[in-house]
């Protein structure tokens, strides 16, 4: 799954203050964890899968262009070692939500 960046400007001070990194908002595109899906100024959230480990797809998405790789074992430039991957993305979101002024509308229902 790969989802454009719509604010970018907010997005990048919600990273920024979250992983302490200095992305300029022009910089980037989109986030995703699907590493066939990088593009240009991409983030790249590496997980730890059942049959595949995005861990080992880095190297590929930063030739893609991806400006930043989030992960649970690497840290070098354009790369953040968090402690996991799944709770970054949470908290990313959250934040990023947190500083939006808009309504929030849900689906739900037991078919996904």
């Amino acid at each position: 799954m790969r989802i454009n960046i719509g604010d970018k400007k907010i997005f990048s001070q919600c990273l920024n203050k979250m992983l302490k990194t200095n992305i300029d908002p022009a910089e980037l595109n989109g986030i995703t964890f699907n590493s066939r899906e990088v593009q240009e100024g991409d983030i790249f959230i590496a997980f730890s899968g059942e049959r595949t480990n995005g861990h080992d797809y880095i190297q590929e998405c930063l030739k893609k262009g991806a400006v930043l790789i989030i992960n649970e074992m690497l840290k070098d430039k354009n790369m953040i070692k968090v402690e996991s991957s799944r709770e970054a993305l949470g908290e990313l979101s959250r934040r990023y939500r947190l500083s939006m002024n808009c309504k929030v509308i849900g689906f739900t229902g037991s078919n996904g």
